[in-house]
């Protein structure tokens, strides 16, 4: 069962080396890389030539955001799920792709764990908590976090494609189409109990630095 890994990445030439070496360094795992650059300038792409051996699909050009870039690397998806890994975070280990996939037998849409937040403090682990699982009222949806970063998602490739990101949410366009996914798909949804990437908060996400808004 092979899972895509996608990286979406523009200027981020102090940490995407990183993000390419853990997924590269994935054990025991059936997966193929995607990487979508929005045209940087600062060395990134460098970087990335260092690489594109383990890369099977890359393309650098101008884009309208981090879901456009998002969007269009599903293009390029032919993995029965697809996990969005962008500049900076990283795989929590080497294995965790065979962890969560060595006895697969399930058809869930949405499979989530938790994650590390990294900054300037050092690693803070945040539990997962998935908001569907519980009943959400309207306002809940819209008030409160969906219970998991997109970092630690694996989602259903077929139904991704068929939702995709909407451009007119350019800080939340995420939680929008997992919540779309969950109640027009067959609401099944897998917490792994175990912690699947690093998210790299160190100089703020895109919420904090508005980068979703143009690349």
């Amino acid at each position: 069962m092979k899972v895509s890994i996608v990286t979406v990445v523009f200027n981020s030439v102090s940490v995407i080396e990183e993000t390419i070496l853990s997924v590269i360094y994935q054990k025991n795992a059936s997966l193929e890389y995607i990487v979508i650059d929005g045209n940087s300038t600062d060395g990134t792409q460098n970087i990335i030539s260092k690489y594109i051996h383990h890369i099977n699909v890359f393309i650098s050009e101008p884009d309208k955001g981090i879901f456009d870039a998002m969007n269009k690397s599903l293009k390029y998806v032919t993995g029965e799920y697809v996990i969005f890994l962008n500049a900076g975070d990283k795989f929590v280990n080497n294995h965790v792709l065979s962890d969560v996939f060595q006895n697969y037998n399930f058809d869930d849409e949405l499979i989530y764990g938790d994650t590390y937040f990294e900054n300037e403090l050092g690693f803070i682990l945040q539990k997962s908590n998935a908001i569907y699982v519980h009943n959400p009222t309207k306002k809940d949806l819209i008030f409160k976090s969906q219970g998991f970063c997109h970092q630690s998602l694996f989602t259903k490739a077929s139904r991704l494609k068929e939702i995709l990101f909407n451009l007119d949410y350019p800080i939340g366009a995420d939680y929008d189409t997992t919540a779309r996914i969950y109640f027009t798909g067959n609401r099944k949804i897998r917490y792994v109990k175990q912690a699947i990437s690093v998210f790299d908060d160190r100089f703020g996400g895109a919420s904090h630095n508005k980068i979703g808004v143009v690349l």
